[in-house]
């Protein structure tokens, strides 16, 4: 009898022993699960505490008898000057050495030999030695060596493709390239190739759907507009909304395949749409946000371009907010600048940020990065 309870007792002992180590391992698990979402979270929370971003003021900013400007649209940092999208009379940019002593206009608007359509998007690579131009108005894309663009040599580019984006606004990755293109299987890009095709859809649609949407590409395109940039060396594409905080980092392999690095979404678009017989319209109401104006790739970070206030309210919002991500999508680090500029260009070796101010006295501001 008393070897009977001995084992008895044993063996109860054993099982609850046992189930304390499971109870331990499964809070382990869910600690560790748990702190994982929080460093997702508290990622998403850094890129948020916008309290927390440091404040810059411009150390110098340009005149017009410095620097004239007409109605610039973009700044671009290539072969160690800047320039500025900015179309009137017979060229489209003008070109300006970073302490604005020279400047000069460039890249003759047309369809010529030499010659360039207005509302292009320009890509340097990581060496600086290329650049490739997206031709938005012309469904062009064309690289050409830096040198041989900044001096409008452009009737031999290294490469020249003819792609019907549709108007929508692409970027290179790799050997190809991703469209921003939401469609009604409710992906948000497509990665083509240089004739065009399509590699591949990818990128699921992180909201609900407005109320009263019906899947057609018109209303898509009008409730998710986006703007693309990538990292051509490193296969990685990167897409933001212009009227929502969503921002998204892909990783695309040899074969075109696509994997979420990160991803970042705090409110959806909120815009009015109305049907009618003569298709879809839609306006801002006091809901929608200005959100993200520009991506600028460097080869180690990607710069974002953020408004962060409500589309009727910018005269009471006089500053915009620059994002800092590494290429896994990671948020390194915001800073918020002392006026609503359009478009950014960066440079990381001496810690300055060019800001282009395009309102009724346009100008450059110089922002010193810590």
């Amino acid at each position: 009898m008393l070897d009977q309870m001995i084992l008895y007792l044993t063996k109860k002992y054993q099982f609850i022993l046992m189930n304390k180590l499971f109870t331990v391992y499964i809070v382990g698990i869910l600690l560790l699960l748990c702190s994982c979402e929080q460093s997702k979270s508290g990622n998403t929370t850094r890129r948020d505490d916008f309290d927390s971003y440091v404040e810059l003021k411009r150390v110098m900013r340009t005149h017009e008898d410095t620097l004239f400007l007409g109605r610039p649209m973009s700044i671009t940092l290539l072969g160690g000057k800047l320039l500025i999208q900015d179309i009137y009379d017979d060229k489209t940019s003008t070109l300006v050495s970073t302490d604005f002593s020279e400047s000069k206009r460039i890249l003759s608007r047309g369809l010529g030999p030499n010659e360039i359509i207005g509302g292009y998007f320009l890509y340097p690579s990581s060496d600086g030695k290329t650049v490739t131009v997206y031709e938005r108005g012309y469904n062009r894309v064309r690289t050409f060596e830096v040198d041989d663009f900044l001096e409008e040599h452009l009737t031999n580019p290294i490469s020249s493709s003819t792609i019907n984006t549709g108007g929508l606004n692409l970027a290179p990755v790799g050997s190809n390239f991703i469209i921003g293109k939401p469609q009604k299987d409710l992906n948000l890009f497509s990665l083509i190739d240089d004739n065009g095709e399509t590699i591949d859809r990818f990128g699921t649609f992180p909201s609900e759907m407005m109320e009263g949407f019906e899947t057609d590409d018109t209303f898509l395109h009008m409730q998710i507009q986006l703007l693309v940039s990538s990292n051509k060396e490193k296969n990685v594409a990167v897409a933001a909304g212009y009227m929502s905080d969503l921002l998204c980092f892909y990783q695309i392999d040899d074969k075109g395949n696509a994997e979420l690095l990160n991803q970042y979404r705090t409110y959806d678009t909120e815009l009015d749409l109305s049907f009618s017989e003569n298709g879809a319209s839609a306006k801002y109401n006091d809901h929608t946000m200005d959100a993200y104006n520009s991506l600028y790739p460097t080869s180690a970070h990607l710069y974002a371009l953020y408004r962060g206030c409500l589309m009727n309210s910018h005269k009471e919002h006089p500053y915009t907010y620059v994002q800092v991500f590494d290429w896994d999508g990671n948020f390194v680090k915001g800073y918020k600048l002392d006026a609503p500029v359009v478009d950014i260009a960066v440079d990381e070796d001496k810690g300055i940020i060019y800001g282009l101010y395009a309102g009724g006295d346009p100008h450059v501001r110089i922002y010193q990065m810590n």
